[in-house]
């Protein structure tokens, strides 16, 4: 390819970094809330299933939004489209830290996800028309470094945000509705009282009578649900005994009849004990002079131990994890430390020894945090306004050099930006077979690719039991080598260009590295540490990121002008894909137990791979030489 003079302009260098600039706070917004939903759930009262829901929800909105947002920026403009998508997007990230509810979040995440949704396809349009043909895989691959680099940040920002806004000086006293298992939580707290266990035995040495008589009662009354629980199995067993009976013959009815007998009598005396249980749980709340109001005195009583006892025995906490801020006050003395730090330090403690029942002090920081993201976007939004143009030749500072240079090897019809296309070019998009696999493997790769911003917090906090800020760097750093696979995709997809054919300078990036990704997810199912599986996790965000430049490419190579239509379309089923990878996970993970929900993270790791794997096949046959027809009725273009 011939080259031209150097230019004395570098305008569209700073048109890709504003563009990156907005990747970052693109995915910061994103994956915040990933971060945040212990705490969100923990507040508002969510079940796992309701933040399914709300991971799922913003991709909904977000894909089917993909194609519409892309050609808005194709047709009015992507300096105009694309500032009102900044704006709008963080007026939603500000409202989601004023939700009161799951209605409100779920409205709020469907604005956000439909905000979001013009951001890459008109990106692609600004890379397509100011930057030259040789280098569209690396100013794709800053632009989507940019989103990586906000994902990355993400967590550790968001837990450093999250705690700023939750100080030292702030209350760290038990609150009414803190106590999210009062059952669980007073069950549990009798037992290693009995057990002699010192944290336990000095709080309740500092209880009153009434306070005690709450406990019991809420201990009480744990074993009548769960004895009401066991009568009713017992019933739903001796029924079907009963019919089993019914139905059978010779031999087989006198041992079915046995059977049914027995099964008959462990189902009475199960009753007999849950009415036994529930008698001697209203008893005991009868003890407790208004119980409603029970809770309100014994969090009353108990605030005042946790600010005044030191109550910290290393033997208690053996094999339990605790928070980075109880670690470093307790390597203070405890004659040195005030009382918002010894009421900090026991109430960490506290939620430490009662992580599932006890909502965390930390937690209330998070709706400040969504607010601070909203004010940066705004802020955001003017810089691009100010950097961006549609096009190279409406940019006062952009020399005659600089244009030429963009413009070479470019279609006489590509450099006429006096027309205005039409409709979206539907008919062509769903004619083009290349579209179609590209989008089969943009739809899988989201689907494995998801784990990691959404799930991969609450594994590493279940299965190896990572404290907060930990847990963040981890997450951060598993993201952040994908920053190095978007970079050497970009570069490696523009140096294929350069040796190879077209086709193929943009199909073996994104195949090999689908393929890459399924065997270090096969990895995760062996027996591994935390940290060899946050480097498998990270090959997964290098691999995922290695084929991103190469996806942008295939797409601007194909599309002419409606580069956001048609990124806009394969980014659709990709985001299709993490719309249901959140549920996908959940329905495959979660496993109810007599003791509640489990998860078996090992599902989540084979349903990944098989995804990645089905990814690099449809990738195969992918053809970026097959350019998009369109024909006069189908996004034909008219005079502006």
């Amino acid at each position: 390819m011939a080259s031209v003079e150097p230019t004395s302009s570098y305008v569209r260098y700073r048109v890709i970094f504003v563009c990156m600039l907005m990747a970052v706070l693109l995915y910061l917004d994103r994956f915040c809330i990933s971060f945040a939903e212990v705490f969100i759930k923990d507040e508002l009262g969510l079940s796992d299933e309701q933040i399914g829901i709300l991971l799922g929800s913003f991709f909904v909105s977000y894909a089917l939004c993909q194609v519409p947002s892309g050609w808005f920026s194709d047709r009015f403009g992507a300096r105009k489209m694309l500032t009102i998508y900044i704006l709008m997007w963080s007026l939603f990230t500000a409202m989601t830290g004023l939700a009161t509810g799951f209605i409100m979040l779920l409205i709020f995440r469907l604005g956000f996800g439909l905000s979001q949704a013009g951001a890459y396809p008109t990106s692609a349009n600004i890379v397509s028309k100011w930057m030259p043909l040789t280098e569209r895989g690396f100013a794709s691959s800053m632009v989507t470094v940019g989103g990586r680099i906000g994902g990355a940040l993400a967590p550790v920002l968001t837990a450093f945000l999250i705690i700023l806004y939750v100080p030292m000086t702030e209350s760290s006293d038990l609150k009414s509705g803190d106590i999210m298992n009062p059952h669980g939580l007073a069950t549990t707290f009798l037992e290693r009282v009995d057990e002699k266990q010192e944290f336990e035995t000095k709080i309740y040495g500092g209880l009153t009578s009434e306070s005690r008589n709450y406990l019991n009662a809420e201990a009480l009354a744990a074993k009548a649900d769960a004895a009401a629980e066991a009568a009713t199995r017992a019933k739903i067993a001796a029924k079907d005994a009963a019919t089993i009976a019914a139905n059978a013959s010779g031999e087989n009815k006198v041992l079915a009849e046995t059977q049914a007998k027995n099964a008959a009598n462990a189902a009475e005396s199960a009753v007999t004990e849950a009415t036994a249980a529930a008698d001697a749980a209203v008893e005991a709340k009868s003890l407790v002079a208004s119980f409603t109001k029970a809770e309100s005195s014994f969090l009353e009583n108990l605030n005042p131990i946790l600010q005044e006892q030191q109550l910290y025995d290393p033997a208690d906490f053996e094999g339990l994890t605790l928070n980075q801020q109880a670690e470093q006050l307790l390597n203070v003395s405890p004659g040195e430390l005030n009382v918002e730090q010894r009421s900090r330090l026991n109430r960490l403690l506290f939620e430490a020894r009662y992580s599932a029942h006890v909502r965390k002090v930390q937690g209330k920081g998070w709706r400040k945090m969504m607010m601070t993201y909203g004010l940066v976007g705004i802020l955001i939004a003017g810089i691009f306004w100010w950097v961006i143009r549609d096009y190279p030749r409406a940019h006062p500072a952009c020399s005659e050099q600089e244009l030429a240079l963009i413009e070479h090897g470019r279609l006489e019809s590509d450099k006429d930006h006096s027309k205005q296309i039409g409709g979206i070019p539907f008919k062509a998009i769903v004619k083009n077979q290349s579209l179609w696999l590209l989008s089969l493997s943009q739809f899988c790769t989201n689907v494995g690719w998801l784990f990691l911003v959404t799930w991969l917090p609450r594994f590493l906090d279940e299965e190896y039991q990572v404290p907060l800020e930990e847990r963040g760097k981890m997450v951060t750093i598993a993201l952040a080598v994908g920053w190095f696979g978007t970079l050497s995709g970009g570069k490696v997809t523009d140096w294929l260009m350069k040796r190879i054919s077209l086709r193929w300078s943009r199909v073996l990036p994104i195949a090999l590295s689908r393929f890459t990704a399924m065997a270090a997810y096969l990895v995760c199912l062996l027996d591994i540490s935390p940290w060899t599986s946050v480097i498998m996790f990270s090959i997964v965000a290098f691999s995922t990121d290695f084929g991103s430049p190469a996806m942008w490419a295939f797409n601007q190579d194909i599309a002419g002008k409606h580069v956001g239509s048609v990124l806009g379309w394969g980014n659709m089923w990709g985001n299709l894909g993490a719309a249901v990878a959140p549920s996908l996970m959940i329905a495959v993970i979660t496993v109810n137990t007599a003791s509640g929900e489990e998860h078996h993270w090992d599902m989540a790791f084979v349903t990944c791979a098989i995804a990645f794997f089905i990814a690099g096949v449809a990738s195969l046959f992918v053809d970026s030489s097959r350019k998009l027809v369109v024909d006069d009725e189908d996004g034909m273009l008219e005079t502006a």
